[in-house]
């Protein structure tokens, strides 16, 4: 995918006031909180093909509010600054975000009389005053469809749901917007600090693409101890756990309302049963300690772990109902208990580590973002922008229009509205054109499955892949010998039948 050529690679360094390495959940909130102030030059620099491509993707969407965040941490007071936000910034967004709250099922009088009571006393001293444990009576109002040796449950009303790859999508959109340079498939290999350059950094990537900076900012994930070493900062290492999933089809979706858990385990706080805000179930995750980063395989035990979990709380399930499966790996610091947030050790470096962010990223982002900001604002003077547009509108979608009219309306608005593509999610032509647009300009297929749905469905992209290869050659001039699944190394066509035939 050519979004910045070799040649182009070759030039004159780059120079930003600020580079971010890594556009996920983290990266790209720091990056759209970034862009609300004026003369403040930043970049974002991504190994994959686009955002939204590790942890920030596969994970369970579920935006926690605290409870079950340990006190005193940075953690905790991430997930409490981005809790307090999530409404206005869903509508700024135009993303969906529902309150629907969570629910830790006791399937047995032990669980309701102890484990329930000790989790609410946990919570409380997190600040989180809010839970209550209710009886089966009232579980059933919530979740109609629950075990019948459901006893009741600890209903935390502030927990809430979002697709986690919108809401990165819709901030790294944003920020381009509003004037982040996103740059992909750049792997940094070395960064060199040097006290009396005019810009203190010096970054190189895997292609010899080089830019300068006067400060970084490491926001890698599962890397972020690696970026960390380059920078000299070396006290904690990354290690990588491994969470299994099933994903149901969307006419079973109407059977779990809102996030339901059994009673946290020893190491995890559980597989959870979900409806997404697509409408799909969800069930996972499972919690397994890796040494491998690039270890994205499902295993049967996994797998069975996660399932027989989810089937305990929803006896009902079947495996028939599934479309897909999935392995998500999340950071884990064995030696620093938190978040690790704050300025290089030495006390010099204009480096920022925004580094050991476990399975709360997605609902700490926000805060991770002002609270970088607000570091960043110790060392420099920031003036906020009165150009910055905070708002971004997403792709409208024909599949959610709700009555007929407003079907029509949009073909009549845009013939293409007509042409279904994706049979499975209802995509049409004119939302695959219209990712293509997409303020990123990345354009793979599991680019545009992101921002569309497309490829999503029970049959997982066997009917509609050729068309909307045939469309990213029509709308955008590409070579579909070019074409990838996920960036480099991933072509999807090997030849032209005339030519091979």
């Amino acid at each position: 995918m050519k979004l910045e050529s070799k040649k182009e690679s070759k030039k004159e360094n780059k120079v930003f006031k600020v580079v971010i390495v890594g556009a996920g959940v983290v990266g790209s909130a720091i990056a759209r909180e970034l862009s609300m102030y004026k003369n403040l030059e930043v970049s974002v620099l991504e190994a994959e093909d686009d955002v939204c491509c590790g942890t920030s993707k596969a994970n369970n969407s579920h935006i926690v509010c605290g409870a079950d965040v340990n006190a005193n941490t940075i953690e905790l007071e991430m997930v409490k600054r981005s809790n307090r936000r999530w409404e206005q910034l869903a509508k700024e967004l135009d993303i969906e975000f529902v309150r629907c709250g969570s629910f830790n099922v006791a399937l047995s009088d032990d669980e309701f009389n102890n484990v329930l009571p000790a989790i609410k006393k946990s919570a409380e001293e997190s600040g989180v005053m809010s839970t209550r444990i209710i009886d089966r009576r009232e579980l059933l109002e919530y979740e109609p469809n629950v075990s019948p040796e459901a006893r009741g449950a600890l209903y935390i009303p502030d927990d809430g749901s979002m697709l986690s790859y919108y809401l990165v999508l819709a901030l790294a959109e944003n920020a381009a917007q509003n004037g982040v340079k996103f740059y992909f498939e750049k792997r940094v290999t070395d960064i060199k600090y040097d006290l009396l350059a005019k810009h203190k950094y010096n970054i190189k990537c895997e292609d010899n693409f080089v830019i300068d900076a006067d400060f970084v900012i490491n926001s890698a994930g599962l890397y972020s101890d690696k970026i960390s070493k380059l920078a000299g900062w070396n006290n904690f290492d990354i290690h990588p756990r491994k969470g299994e999933f099933w994903v149901l089809d969307k006419k079973y979706g109407n059977k779990v309302n809102s996030i339901v858990y059994g009673c946290p385990q020893p190491d995890y706080r559980g597989t959870t049963v979900v409806r997404t805000r697509d409408g799909n179930l969800m069930v996972g995750p499972t919690a397994r300690d890796l040494v491998d980063k690039e270890d994205k395989s499902t295993s049967e035990w996994g797998l069975e772990k996660a399932w027989e979990a989810g089937k305990k709380i929803f006896p009902w399930l079947e495996k028939s109902m599934t479309i897909h499966q999935y392995v998500g790996l999340r950071a884990r610091c064995a030696t620093i208990k938190d978040y690790i947030i704050g300025w290089h050790p030495d006390g010099e470096q204009p480096f920022i580590n925004a580094a050991g962010i476990r399975s709360t990223g997605i609902s700490g982002s926000i805060g991770i973002g002002e609270y970088v900001t607000e570091l960043l604002a110790q060392r420099i003077s920031l003036e906020m922008n009165a150009d910055f547009n905070p708002y971004r509108k997403g792709i409208k979608s024909f599949a959610k229009a709700e009555s007929k009219e407003e079907k029509e309306k949009l073909i009549a608005e845009n013939a293409d509205y007509a042409k279904i593509v994706c049979r499975c999610q209802k995509v049409t032509e004119a939302e695959i054109k219209a990712a293509l647009d997409n303020p990123l300009g990345v354009h793979s297929l599991d680019a545009i499955k992101r921002r569309t749905k497309a490829q999503m469905g029970r049959c997982q992209g066997g009917f509609c892949t050729s068309r909307i290869i045939s469309i990213i050659e029509e709308k955008k001039g590409i070579d579909p010998l070019t074409i990838t699944k996920r960036g480099s190394g991933s072509e999807v066509v090997v030849a032209r039948t005339k030519e091979v035939l």
